[in-house]
């Protein structure tokens, strides 16, 4: 596994991602190394849920750290008898020719197009578009955690893109112990868990929030990932209302209680791929408030969220005051929100599909030939 910060995963759906896919491979008896940057992961920490973690230095820049770890994965990879690497990511496709050798198979999954995302802008953004064709073409397989997306690079580049989403794990709920600590009170305040980077759109939640009559307090739980402009921005537009409370990033049991508590979470993104801070909201058992763009209607489904129109903060709003005044209906979505991605996203199952994916992808380099999807 290749092309994340690292595990154990403290943050970032990729980490969480390659931590719950590795260490069920493991389990079942495959040999499973992860490459991990130095800077993330704990020299301390060589084993992991089975897994191996092989630690590498990067050239810590925004536009170089993810590209210069990958590379030297690669390199590193030279020396080691892996059959399969798994790379994640768009922005790691020029590396794909790096992990060749001794038969070697390549399978890059995607996880979103970051192209879309605010902090590439210029020559980041031109980057990543340009990363889309090799992407699919370069490697063995290719895959996409959100069907939406893949469908779309698929129909573009005239070249298959498998779906298969990230999962969830059921989670224990905690006791309310730290929470308390903090002034809070269960289901006494809606939640906001994610980075402060304008695509998740915190802005329009605390725009909509400020409108209400309620004695409920907003929860803004998340940091800026690089700088803090957004989040001076956000500050400033909380000014003078004291039911919002930012706590910066939170991990751990504090991130549980947060999410075991909460009457409602909002996830009011304008862009995602696939969302695991939403799957992992519903698994909690959250009622679950979206924006109606494609990526977060493909998780919740039909019946298993309450949305509204993406980028329309009165809507938020209106749809915001409806459930507060109706826990009944709360109640319901709460329960609707945890049967449906236990049903959709079990772990278990998508380690079924990555391995049977796997297995096909190397049964033809065991025999000599090529697999389905190598260029002719």
């Amino acid at each position: 596994m290749a092309g994340l910060k690292g595990i154990p995963a403290t943050y970032g759906g990729v980490e969480r991602a390659v931590e719950e896919i590795g260490a069920r491979l493991a389990d079942r008896g495959h040999d499973v190394s992860v490459f991990c940057r130095s800077h993330y992961t704990p020299e301390t920490v060589t084993v992991h849920r089975g897994m191996r973690l092989v630690r590498l230095p990067s050239w810590r820049t925004r536009t170089l750290d993810t590209l210069s770890h990958t590379a030297l994965s690669a390199i590193r990879s030279r020396n080691e008898r892996f059959d399969l690497v798994h790379l994640h990511s768009l922005g790691n496709a020029p590396i794909v020719p790096l992990f060749r050798g001794r038969g070697r198979r390549v399978v890059l999954t995607l996880h979103g197009l970051e192209w879309v995302q605010s902090k590439w802008k210029g020559t980041g953004h031109v980057f990543f578009r340009l990363c889309e064709r090799p992407a699919v073409r370069w490697p063995d397989v290719v895959t996409s955690v959100s069907r939406h997306w893949g469908q779309d690079l698929a129909r573009r580049m005239n070249r298959p893109v498998r779906y298969i989403p990230n999962g969830v794990a059921v989670p224990e709920k905690r006791e309310p112990d730290l929470l308390r600590t903090r002034g809070l009170e269960p289901g006494r305040y809606v939640l906001f868990l994610a980075r402060l980077v304008p695509e998740k759109g915190a802005h329009h939640l605390i725009t909509a929030f400020r409108k209400l009559e309620t004695s409920m307090r907003l929860v803004i739980a998340g940091d800026a990932e690089r700088g803090g402009e957004y989040a001076h921005r956000l500050r400033a537009l909380a000014d003078g209302d004291d039911r919002i409370v930012f706590t910066g990033f939170v991990y751990g049991h504090l991130w549980n209680e947060f999410l075991s508590h909460a009457y409602a979470t909002v996830h009011p993104s304008e862009s995602e791929g696939l969302s695991i801070g939403l799957m992992e909201a519903m698994a909690f058992g959250n009622c679950v408030l979206v924006s109606d763009i494609a990526e977060n209607l493909e998780v919740v489904g039909e019946e298993a969220g309450v949305r509204f129109r993406s980028r329309d903060p009165e809507h938020l709003r209106e749809v915001l005051a409806g459930l507060l005044a109706a826990p009944e209906r709360v109640n319901v979505m709460r329960r609707k929100a945890a049967e449906h991605v236990r049903r959709q996203f079990d772990w278990d199952r998508i380690v079924d599909e990555y391995e049977t994916l796997f297995r096909s992808v190397l049964a033809p380099s065991l025999q000599g030939g090529k697999a389905e999807g190598d260029e002719t």
